[in-house]
């Protein structure tokens, strides 16, 4: 049986629950979820660069880097920019995590354009880079 691009759609507004002014898919606990990823990524890559996966469930992907974004002005305005950047192109973040150490940062959201997803993670830490003017060479 082959569904129609209505009844697919139908079917995706299903399984999302409404919280505040985000949608996201219900039955799961996103910020806990972000923050085992983060803690296993620690763990398992500690040497991966900031990157974006699909997660193959849900339509979620993730985001995420080695930096700790709460104690370095750096990497605290590339996580604010990249939610701002997320918000004004209308992809829902899911859930936000950070590891166990506060290295290491995760943000689920709900999206497949892993072009899009990559070019708001690089304009992120571009932006995040350029906006310390601390930085010395």
């Amino acid at each position: 049986m082959r569904l129609h691009s209505h009844e697919i759609e139908e079917q995706r507004r299903r399984r999302i629950a409404c919280v505040g002014e985000q949608y996201k898919p219900a039955g799961r606990d996103w910020n806990a979820y972000a923050m085992q990823l983060a803690n296993r990524i620690r763990r398992e890559f500690p040497d991966a660069e900031r990157t974006v996966y699909h997660t193959g469930s849900d339509d979620a992907s993730f985001l995420f880097a080695h930096s700790d974004h709460a104690n370095d002005a750096r990497a605290g305005e590339e996580v604010s920019f990249l939610k701002k950047y997320l918000h004004e192109n209308a992809i829902p973040e899911l859930g936000f995590g950070v590891s166990a150490d506060g290295k290491t940062w995760v943000m689920v959201v709900w999206s497949q354009d892993e072009t899009a997803l990559k070019r708001a993670l690089f304009e992120a830490w571009q932006r995040g880079f350029l906006a310390c003017d601390d930085i010395r060479f």
